[in-house]
């Protein structure tokens, strides 16, 4: 009975290792097959990655382009600006150039008019004291002429 015990010994070693076999053949087929679907998992996250850079270094270059003519424009516009304070300037130069040449000529006729209002003040009030002078002397004369009549009224 010996015999029997380990021929079912074995046989129970040889089915614990066939079955042990069976479930790690079975577990390795399954770990490859996960494996494959892991690595297709990988390859596609790896191609969408790869879209998803490329997609986002076009929308960098664009950025980079788009800042790049947004400068270009920029120094355009403080370019003309600058060019035009300067012709804002000139001619605000210009003006106050001309605004101080007339403001002198509107002093010079101001003064011209004034020292001939004043040279006609002097000339009325010369005239005036020629005229009272004028004006006793005839008085005088006409009071000469009064007495002279009456004297000659008188004489006759």
């Amino acid at each position: 009975m010996e015999n029997y015990l380990v021929v079912l010994l074995l046989s129970v070693l040889v089915l614990l290792g066939a079955f042990y076999e069976n479930t790690v053949g079975k577990r390795t087929v399954q770990i490859k097959d996960e494996t494959e679907k892991v690595k297709e998992q990988i390859d596609t996250l790896r191609k969408e990655m790869i879209e998803k850079d490329n997609a986002y270094r076009k929308e960098l270059d664009q950025t980079k382009e788009n800042a790049t003519k947004f400068k270009d424009e920029f120094v355009y516009a403080e370019i003309q600006h600058r060019n035009e304070m300067k012709k804002v300037k000139e001619e605000f130069k210009s003006m106050s150039e001309q605004i101080d040449t007339h403001h002198k000529e509107v002093i010079e006729k101001d003064n011209a008019c004034r020292k001939e209002k004043d040279q006609m003040k002097e000339t009325m009030k010369l005239l005036k004291e020629t005229d009272n002078r004028h004006e006793n002397t005839l008085s005088e004369i006409k009071k000469g002429k009064q007495t002279q009549s009456r004297i000659h009224f008188s004489l006759i």
